[in-house]
């Protein structure tokens, strides 16, 4: 089975709400927050104040992950509400060692840490070792409603490879421009699939976001 985890970000701010709610109702497995500053990639995010509202309504309901697209994710790690966040993803560092800080930040909060892997960065490098947790982006980052990268299959099949006989194959999303249907050919590739555009942008997206939770069983 694949997990369906709803992106919020293609919605209007004063929808965000109201629809995760609809959406948790309907049986969606996780939320997926995207947290953007602006600067480290050029686009807006969710606004603090529907993220802390959003995690304090639902986070005892459902699972509630963030991407951190942010120049300084320690900042934004210790707000208070992050801390009922399941998996706080963040991005590589400019070494190693800033990198395992976070990771122990992240984990000391008690969240799961994970890793987000760019389209334009290795699937296999030695910081993946020190997650569980992978995100792998199929578009660059920031941007919803990107069409997926043509090479992201083959980087998951490297992916999956690399970790067919290792013991600690880690918790594998992939995040943008998955479509319904992707599912089918994406099933034992991954764990997770986060999914905005392709839930929302529908007349009748209750419909489609069912008919795709169907699809996973």
């Amino acid at each position: 089975m694949i997990e369906i985890s709803a992106s919020l970000l293609p919605l209007k701010i004063d929808e965000m709400v109201e629809y995760a709610n609809e959406t948790i109702s309907l049986g969606v497995h996780r939320l997926h927050l995207d947290i953007i500053d602006g600067k480290f990639v050029n686009q807006k995010g969710l606004p603090d104040d529907v993220v802390k509202e959003i995690i304090h309504k639902y986070h005892s309901k459902i699972k509630i992950d963030a991407h951190l697209m942010v120049v300084d994710p320690n900042s934004y790690i210790e707000k208070e509400h992050y801390k009922y966040l399941n998996t706080i993803y963040i991005h590589h560092q400019k070494d190693q060692q800033a990198l395992k800080e976070l990771k122990n930040k992240i984990s000391a909060q008690g969240c799961q840490p994970g890793l987000v892997i760019n389209p334009d960065e290795p699937i296999i490098s030695d910081e993946n070792k020190y997650f569980n947790d992978l995100l792998i982006m199929g578009v660059v980052p920031g941007l919803s409603g990107q069409k997926m990268l043509p090479n992201t299959y083959d980087r998951l099949k490297v992916l999956n490879t690399h970790y067919q006989q290792s013991l600690n194959k880690p918790h594998i999303t992939l995040d943008g421009g998955v479509t319904a249907s992707d599912l089918d050919q994406l099933n034992g590739q991954l764990n997770c699939c986060v999914m905005g555009s392709a839930i929302f942008d529908k007349v009748n997206w209750q419909n489609n976001l069912k008919q795709m939770l169907v699809s996973v069983k």
